[in-house]
């Protein structure tokens, strides 16, 4: 009888030793899940960071153009900025800082007035503003100098035709 008791025991240990491994191997892989589940929203996160810088700096090089087309003989340090885009603005959840640098693509003082053919715009997107995960993206275009005497013309031609 006793002997019959050790075994029975015996094989409950057994058991508990086996229960135990199972769990601590369950456990190992719930976290390695997890883990997994981490990374994976950093990923997106870093990618969704980088997607809106991006469509940022199209956004900056679309309105600098625009500026440049409107107003020829600007100086180039009055088309300079640094605009603050708030997060209700944009994707709701974090600020932007964007800045526009134009100069002179030919190393002139006013391409338009000089007959120059571009300007040079170099424009900077830190999104978010703050934070561990911040993204810094720059791009460096050359956009043609409008001439001021096509829009001379266009802005004559416009008026005329309505």
């Amino acid at each position: 009888m006793m002997a019959r008791q050790k075994h029975m025991v015996a094989r409950q240990g057994i058991a508990i030793v086996i229960v135990i491994g199972c769990l601590a191997a369950f456990s190992l892989v719930a976290l390695a899940m997890l883990r997994g589940a981490v990374l994976t929203r950093h990923v997106f996160r870093s990618e969704h960071h980088l997607r809106q810088a991006e469509l940022l700096l199209d956004a900056a090089a679309t309105r600098t153009a625009a500026r440049l087309a409107a107003d020829a003989s600007a100086a180039p340090n009055s088309l300079d900025e640094n605009l603050v885009i708030p997060a209700d603005a944009i994707t709701g959840r974090h600020d932007a800082r964007i800045m526009i640098d134009v100069s002179p693509g030919d190393g002139e003082e006013n391409p338009s007035a000089s007959g120059s053919s571009r300007w040079r715009v170099r424009i900077v997107v830190y999104y978010p503003i703050d934070g561990p995960h911040a993204v810094r993206r720059t791009r460096e275009v050359l956009l043609p100098a409008p001439n001021p005497k096509r829009q001379a013309a266009r802005h004559h031609f416009q008026e005329t035709a309505s």
